[in-house]
């Protein structure tokens, strides 16, 4: 009797557990699925778009915007001039596989045309960010060395569209909009993202504003080429620079170096600025005759490897470009 009731009592505490197991398997398989539901970007198959942009600013726009939903990537090798760029047979190879491909227009790119024309890329696909924004023509005014000496095409749109943080804005409008187009399951982040990247360039055109409203001078002095049009319209600066923004880099003129150290001891100008991936020569020359010191203002059309690999962005070189017009503004 006692050895019944024992084992009644045992049988009945293993179906107890057998229950509890098969609730705590019912528990785990419920979670699991829901947790397959979940909006996550290894699971969506919007983390399967493909970006292919042409300069870093465009990458660095979509990149805020796009988030872990696409995988984004430059064509532009880091470090390397977007004049002097062609695309290989690789790259439009990639293009092709692209969901988007974005890119900026102008005289630099004239590649992308071609292979539109020759129907190598699908236009569909394509997103041109000069259509988003009023456009400048290149000019000659402020500038010391005209481009007889370079070869270059006058009466064409300058394309350095992005140097004014308002036109870096339309850009990211563009790309965001374009985003939601091709993949409306994820609207809501893209508009989300998008939020906090207008937020930021809004604050560096404040920035700016506020720098040239404080400043002492009206003018800066480029001892380079000049790829600032867009900005210097944007927040009504003058300027004097050494070549066109296009302008390939060669020795300078003699008449050009004397002009601009000239320039900048009869007027007392404390900074000159130069563009990245310059050789900076003139600008040496002008600072050891002067006694002006040199200063960057990066356009952030393309960024070193280590720029990239330290997380540097659009938002964070333009706000040491305020710090540093600020610096040449001043009155010192």
């Amino acid at each position: 009797m006692n050895k019944k009731l024992f084992y009644r009592k045992s049988n009945k505490s293993g179906a107890s557990v057998t229950a509890l197991v098969i609730v705590i398997t019912m528990l785990i398989l419920l979670f699991s699925l829901l947790g397959s539901c979940a909006n996550s970007p290894d699971d969506n198959e919007a983390a399967d778009l493909k970006i292919f942009t042409t300069l870093f600013v465009l990458y660095d726009f979509s990149h805020s915007i796009a988030g872990d939903w696409a995988s984004v990537n430059m064509l532009l090798p880091a470090g390397v001039d977007i004049h002097a760029y062609e695309p290989t047979p690789q790259d439009i190879i990639l293009l092709n596989q692209a969901d988007l491909f974005i890119y900026n227009g102008g005289s630099s790119e004239a590649w992308v045309d071609r292979l539109l024309e020759s129907e190598e890329v699908n236009p569909k696909n394509t997103l041109r960010m000069m259509d988003f924004v009023e456009l400048r023509e290149e000019t000659d005014s402020g500038i010391i060395e005209q481009d007889e000496d370079h070869g270059h095409v006058h009466g064409l749109m300058d394309e350095h569209i992005w140097t004014s943080p308002p036109n870096a804005i339309a850009m990211s409008t563009a790309i965001k909009d374009k985003l939601i187009e091709i993949d409306q399951t994820n609207k809501n982040i893209y508009e989300d993202n998008f939020n906090v990247l207008q937020a930021e360039l809004n604050a560096v055109h404040e920035k700016f504003l506020a720098v040239v409203k404080a400043g002492s001078r009206d003018f800066i002095v480029v001892a380079d080429r000049f790829p600032l049009i867009y900005f210097t319209a944007e927040y009504g600066l003058n300027y004097y620079a050494a070549y066109e923004a296009c302008a390939a880099e060669a020795e300078p003129a003699p008449r050009t170096v004397t002009t601009l150290i000239e320039l900048v001891i009869e007027k007392d100008v404390p900074y000159i600025f130069t563009i990245e991936f310059s050789n900076e020569r003139l600008a040496d020359q002008i600072s050891k005759e002067s006694g002006a010191e040199k200063l960057l203002f990066h356009t952030v059309h393309n960024l070193t490897q280590k720029e990239i690999d330290q997380g540097i962005t659009y938002v964070g070189l333009m706000q040491k470009n305020a710090d540093n017009l600020e610096k040449a503004l001043a009155d010192e």
